[in-house]
């Protein structure tokens, strides 16, 4: 098996699209691009998942040519079994730390629940009003701005536009639910806390930097409500009444 094909069955193909040098107008050393290059092929793995010391051999002997210690016609099948154990195993380890997520975050919203402050609705949403606004409340179908500043429970931050200083602007019907019901909530110029269920943001498939079944704690401040464009109503076309001219009288 080709190392091109190797590569492009991980997905690496895309790390080369980078840009990493005159795409961009820069010129980088072929000691830096190969060392990015690295750093992408690694990042798609975590600890332990790849053997380095058998990566590199494997890597060496593909491009000098020497006869490989896996005969060429076995080495696709070798690839396809080890990528199809490390996606078990990645299933099994992610399933295992969802059944663990999930226990900490119901335990964890049993507790908060009981706090001075924390609000809870029926769809088990909790949230804490840090600033009322005024106005009127988005609805689903209302564009809004607002800032966000997103946690996981032991406080590492997964996302922020606060950090990045820019405010962030959606649908409200577009993100997850716990977002949904809770800018509804909200009025112009208000700041919530915010308590979200997995079941009300990604649940047991996560997202990025968010692990499976994470509860999600979002401080969030209502910049803006864009109000939806009404529809115009259809106007209808009506057809005229035809004028019958009088009956001309015949002459005697």
């Amino acid at each position: 098996m080709k190392l091109a094909s190797l590569v492009t069955t991980l997905g690496v193909v895309g790390a080369l699209a980078l840009p990493l040098s005159a795409q961009d107008g820069k010129e980088v050393s072929h000691e830096d691009g190969s060392y990015a290059f690295g750093t992408q092929f690694g990042g798609q793995f975590k600890e332990g998942e790849v053997s380095i010391d058998d990566f590199v051999a494997g890597f060496r002997d593909q491009l000098s040519g020497k006869k490989t210690r896996i005969a060429e016609s076995e080495l696709e099948s070798a690839f396809r079994a080890w990528q199809s154990g490390l996606q078990k195993k990645r299933k099994d380890a992610a399933a295992k730390e969802g059944e663990v997520n999930l226990a900490a975050a119901e335990a964890f919203l049993k507790e908060n629940g009981a706090k001075e402050g924390v609000k809870t609705t029926a769809s088990g949403l909790q949230y804490i009003v840090l600033k009322e606004g005024s106005g009127v409340s988005p609805t689903a179908t209302d564009k809004v701005k607002a800032h966000y500043h997103g946690t996981l429970v032991d406080g590492t931050v997964f996302d922020s536009s606060k950090e990045r200083g820019q405010p962030f602007e959606t649908q409200v019907n577009r993100v997850v639910k716990g977002w949904i019901e809770g800018l509804q909530l909200m009025k112009p110029g208000a700041s919530y806390r915010f308590f979200i269920h997995p079941d009300l943001a990604y649940g047991p498939r996560g997202q990025n930097k968010i692990p499976a079944n994470s509860l999600l704690i979002f401080d969030l401040d209502l910049i803006e409500v864009i109000s939806a464009p009404k529809k115009k109503p259809k106007i209808q076309a009506v057809t005229p009444p035809v004028a019958i001219p009088p009956l001309k009288k015949k002459d005697k």
